[in-house]
């Protein structure tokens, strides 16, 4: 019996020195701080396994915050959380690898990138590039908020493409004559 007990707790003992245990995840904070110039940032990057990458983006209210994810891997996704803990308003594995969030209250949101678990178990790469956008959130085509109501478009000669939103990255909703 006590062999059985010295096997057992050498193993264990073992298993603790060699890292046995399950593997911690590696969580890289990053503060973002857009040029003077212009409100416009892209990231370029790697993420392996268990890493997770935090970008800190700090908010002026009444702005909207535009993240894309153009990625190597599609287990690859992100997550927008607002200041002071209060959620996620933006989940990437749902929603997709395009946000555009309205920037309602002070302090950081923060961008969370990371690989699904059961890519980042199996020790996966992805090669990413995170576009950052402060756009203004004033005037837009929605009812009576303000703004046209529609757009007229003259001088093109090709077919005019209407997407689902503001890139090409999107799907095409209408096809113009």
């Amino acid at each position: 019996m006590r062999f059985l007990l010295r096997c057992f707790l050498g193993l264990l003992l073992l298993a603790a020195l060699t890292g046995g245990g399950p593997a911690l995840a590696q969580i890289e904070t990053q503060r973002i701080a857009f040029p003077a110039d212009k409100g416009d940032l892209i990231l370029q990057g790697h993420l392996r396994g268990r890493e997770i990458r935090v970008f800190q983006v700090p908010a002026t209210p009444g702005r909207k915050l535009a993240v894309g994810l153009e990625t190597s891997n599609p287990a690859n996704h992100f997550n927008i959380a607002a200041p002071e803990g209060e959620g996620a308003v933006f989940i990437g594995s749902a929603e997709g690898n395009y946000a555009e969030v309205l920037l309602d209250k002070a302090g950081d949101y923060e961008i969370t990138l990371y690989l699904m678990r059961a890519a980042a178990r199996r020790d996966e790469i992805a090669d990413f590039r995170l576009s950052l956008s402060l756009l203004p959130a004033g005037d837009f085509a929605e009812g009576l908020s303000g703004g046209p109501d529609y757009w007229l478009v003259s001088g093109v000669s090709s077919r005019l493409r209407l997407r689902a939103g503001p890139s090409g990255q999107h799907r095409t909703q209408a096809v113009g004559r």
